[in-house]
C-alpha cells in the first residue's frame, strides 16, 4: 500500500500528500518533512535563466540588505528582491567582485531553489 503520509510545503503552505502528478522535494536541511511542493520548485527553477524571488524575509535576514559589504552581491530588485546566483546575472557580478567594483561583497546562500545559508 503507497505512503499516505501528508507534508506542507514550506512556501505555499499547501498540505497534501505526494503523487506521481505532482511530488515533495525535501530542501536538504536534514528534516526530511521540510521541503517545498512541485509548483514551487517549478516557479523558483526558472530554465531561461531570470532571477528568483528570495522567499519573504530573506533580503534582510539573509542577504543583509543595506548592510554594505556584507550584503549578498546577488540581491537584486524588480518586481520584488531577487536573487541573482544561476541567472544570466551571475557571471557580471563574479567580474565584479574579482575586479572589487561591487559595495555588496557577500555570498550569503546557496541560491534558488533552496536558498540555504
Amino acid at each position: 500500500m503507497p505512503d499516505k503520509k501528508t507534508y506542507t510545503c514550506k512556501d505555499c503552505h499547501l498540505t497534501f500528500v505526494p503523487s506521481f502528478e505532482f511530488d515533495f522535494y525535501p530542501d536538504g536541511s536534514g528534516d526530511p518533512e521540510s521541503g517545498h511542493c512541485e509548483n514551487c520548485i517549478l516557479k523558483n527553477s526558472k530554465p531561461s535563466n531570470e532571477p528568483a524571488l528570495v522567499p519573504e524575509g530573506y533580503d534582510t535576514k539573509i542577504c543583509k540588505r543595506g548592510m554594505g559589504a556584507k550584503t549578498c552581491a546577488y540581491l537584486g530588485i524588480s518586481d520584488g528582491f531577487q536573487c541573482l546566483k544561476g541567472s544570466f546575472f551571475e557571471n557580471e557580478i563574479k567580474k565584479r567582485l574579482d575586479e572589487g567594483s561591487m559595495g555588496a561583497k557577500s555570498d550569503n546562500c546557496s541560491g534558488p531553489p533552496n536558498f540555504k545559508p
